[in-house]
């Protein structure tokens, strides 16, 4: 029998911190890189607020909050501070090893997948879908190639 009153555990800011910990291990993923903020600097980088609910994981920039989503879930909430994660670091990869005349999203696409896949499969699938999504609307181009400033 479904039961309507039950609420998913929700963990502390700290206990989540160490999770994340745990998989930025995994991956090697530096300090530096997206660390896990319990409140803005008004820089834009993402922050999370544990609630009585759930938890909120936003951006903030400028004091205007932006890309603001809640859930109960945690293992969605660790996928978007991952994805995060993964996305800066696929970054960094692609520019030391830039490929010239060939559109940098193949490159960063798939190290973004890499990482990803590394700690869950089901969130690489995910990712992928909505990199699928991304290319279906704006194909990769190799032929004109991309000038980065």
């Amino acid at each position: 029998m479904f039961n309507f009153f039950r609420r998913p555990k929700i963990l502390t800011f700290e206990q989540i911190r160490a999770e994340t910990d745990r998989l930025r291990a995994l991956i090697g993923a530096p300090d530096n890189v997206c660390p896990l903020l319990s409140s803005s600097f008004g820089d834009g980088s993402p922050f999370l607020r544990v609630v009585a609910d759930g938890y909120i994981y936003a951006n903030e920039e400028r004091g205007h909050v932006y890309n603001e989503r809640k859930t109960q879930d945690l293992d969605e909430l660790l996928y978007w501070i991952m994805k995060d994660i993964t996305f800066s670091m696929a970054v960094d990869y692609e520019v030391a090893n830039r490929v010239p005349k060939t559109d940098f999203r193949r490159m960063l696409f798939a190290k973004d997948l890499e990482l990803l896949g590394s700690l869950k499969p089901e969130w690489r699938e995910r990712k992928q879908r909505e990199y699928d999504a991304v290319l279906a609307q704006y194909p990769f181009n190799d032929e004109i190639g991309y000038k980065v400033a």
